[in-house]
């Protein structure tokens, strides 16, 4: 029986190549971005490769949902306006990994704004989204309105999108696939002008007993530049429960609020003693967005994962107005946008609300 594991290499991830290949296991994919490779190990092999020389660390293969509740709700030319700055994230595109994308007029007209898909799952190559999640997603960062007269758009029109459908036909996944569609927005950064990641997915979040590789893989994008934007995750209203990778200081983690105030299924941190999140709260609750079986329709959703693009959609905003700025500028500017509520503690607003 094998174990899928993500094998962290001391050194470079092809010199560990050859020794896994002789005597350990079968590897499904490589990331150079990291430094590792996902190896499906024998179970009597796994000690033996956790103690080689060229092993840094290893990591279980572990299972990823989208953060949406799963409901949804059909909805044709519902008046409900996004604010979006100036720019619409003009000359900026959004990466999005997700279940998929489907084409939709507020994407493709007056002119086609995707700029690129990549299927990890199935390997097709026209746009496609089995489950719907990804193209609802997509829609709050950067649809334009385009089937209902601009009365539903999200919050950076103007941006261009790629697409990596990392997440199946039920919106689940799993680390490996992530971190492969991770490596293709590394590989494909500066070629597409990749400057935001959207994450509308988690997973849970584990001890400290091993690393995390939805961290590390986060961390080394926003090393190169680019804005990561992650869900705090829908287990609310227990503390701590934020998700992976929303529990990385380095990215911008999105819990959600609606008219009514804040819901308990947004995730609440802390994280631990001198990690606070989630940073900050966007609208979450009966978001009006594409509908990936009607081009010319939409839906509402609830979740973290509608939160998440909300911001993604801003910070390319942002990023167009000033696209010299680092991720951690990015950041801090959407911090002070915040508005906090009174009376509510930090790990369940963050900063506040957008």
């Amino acid at each position: 029986m094998t174990t899928p594991y993500i094998v962290f290499s001391k050194r470079s991830s092809a010199e560990l190549r050859s020794c896994i290949v002789e005597n350990y296991g079968l590897i499904r994919y490589e990331y150079p971005f990291i430094n590792a490779l996902c190896v499906e190990v024998p179970e009597e092999n796994v000690y033996k490769l956790k103690r080689h020389r060229l092993v840094a660390m290893m990591a279980h293969d572990g299972a990823v949902k989208k953060m949406s509740d799963g409901n949804t709700l059909y909805a044709a030319h519902l008046p409900i306006a996004i604010p979006f700055s100036e720019t619409g994230g003009r000359d900026v595109t959004i990466a999005i990994i997700d279940t998929g994308l489907s084409p939709h007029y507020d994407l493709l007209k007056p002119y086609c704004r995707l700029s690129a898909f990549k299927d990890i799952i199935h390997g097709e190559v026209s746009p496609y989204d089995d489950d719907g999640h990804g193209t609802h997603v997509a829609g709050i960062a950067a649809g334009n309105g385009y089937a209902c007269g601009s009365r539903i758009r999200g919050t950076a029109p103007l941006s261009k999108i790629v697409a990596i459908k990392a997440l199946d036909e039920n919106g689940s996944g799993t680390t490996s696939d992530i971190l492969a569609a991770m490596q293709w927005v590394s590989d494909n950064k500066t070629r597409y002008n990749i400057k935001v990641l959207n994450l509308s997915f988690g997973v849970e979040a584990g001890d400290d007993s091993e690393p995390d590789p939805l961290v590390v893989g986060t961390t080394a994008l926003v090393m190169q530049g680019i804005t990561v934007v992650a869900a705090a995750g829908n287990a609310g209203p227990k503390p701590r429960s934020i998700s992976s990778p929303g529990i990385n200081p380095q990215v911008i983690t999105v819990g959600a609020y609606g008219l009514t105030g804040i819901p308990e299924f947004t995730s609440r941190g802390p994280v631990g003693p001198s990690i606070r999140k989630p940073d900050l709260l966007a609208p979450g609750v009966d978001i009006a967005s594409l509908n990936a079986y009607n081009a010319k329709n939409y839906v509402l959703q609830s979740g973290t994962s509608m939160s998440c693009p909300y911001v993604s959609g801003l910070a390319a905003c942002i990023l167009s107005a000033y696209p010299n700025l680092k991720p951690i500028q990015v950041k801090r500017l959407l911090i002070k946008l915040a508005v906090p509520l009174r009376g509510i503690s930090r790990d369940i607003q963050g900063a506040g609300c957008l």
